[in-house]
C-alpha cells in the first residue's frame, strides 16, 4: 500500500512540475529554456502534433538543427534547417518542415531565430491546451487539491481509529 501511495504521489509530483515549468516555459525563459505547442504536423514523425518543444538560443545554428522563428506574421513556426546563406551581411536560412515536400519559401533571417530544439516531450502540449481554457485550469487545480485533502482525511481516520483501538485493549 505504501509503494503504490509512494509512486502515485511521485507521479502527481514530477507531472504537476512538469506542467507548471512548462507553463512558466511558454512566457519566459527559465535557464535559457523557452518551450512550445506542436500545432500541426508539418514536422512529424520527428516532433508529432501535440507535443511540446523546448528550445535554447544559440550563436551559430548547422543544417540539420530543428529551429523555431517568427514567422512573417508573428506566429512561431519550427522547423528543420536545411540550408545557409551566407553571401548576405545576416545571415539567411532555408527552413522545411519534415513532413513538407518542399522547403520554405521564404528565408529566415537569423535574428528571427529564437532557439534551436533541446528536447521534446510528447502529448504534454495536449495537457497544456487543455489547461488553457479558464474552467479546465480551474479544474486542473480544483480536482488534485480535492484528492489531496481527501487523502488527507482518510489517514486521519486511519491514524483516529488506531489510537481509539489502542485505548479499548489497553
Amino acid at each position: 500500500m505504501k509503494s503504490i501511495k509512494f509512486v502515485i504521489q511521485a507521479s502527481l509530483f514530477l507531472t504537476l512540475s512538469l506542467v507548471v515549468f512548462t507553463a512558466i516555459t511558454s512566457k519566459i525563459p527559465v535557464f535559457g529554456l523557452s518551450s512550445f505547442v506542436v500545432a500541426s504536423g508539418s514536422m512529424a514523425p520527428a516532433l508529432p502534433t501535440g507535443g511540446i518543444v523546448f528550445i535554447r538560443p544559440g550563436l551559430t545554428y548547422d543544417v540539420g538543427d530543428i529551429i523555431s522563428f517568427k514567422n512573417s506574421s508573428g506566429m512561431t513556426v519550427t522547423h528543420r534547417l536545411v540550408g545557409k546563406d551566407i553571401r548576405t551581411p545576416q545571415n539567411n536560412y532555408r527552413v522545411a518542415g519534415d513532413a513538407n515536400p518542399q522547403p520554405d519559401s521564404v528565408l529566415v533571417p537569423h535574428s528571427e531565430i529564437l532557439g534551436k530544439s533541446v528536447f521534446y516531450l510528447p502529448y504534454f502540449g495536449r495537457l497544456a491546451g487543455f489547461i488553457q481554457s479558464p474552467t479546465s485550469f480551474i479544474g486542473f487545480l480544483i480536482v488534485p487539491a480535492l484528492l489531496f485533502i481527501v487523502w488527507q482525511i482518510y489517514e486521519i481516520f486511519q491514524e483516529y481509529k488506531k489510537i481509539i483501538e489502542k485505548r479499548f485493549t489497553a
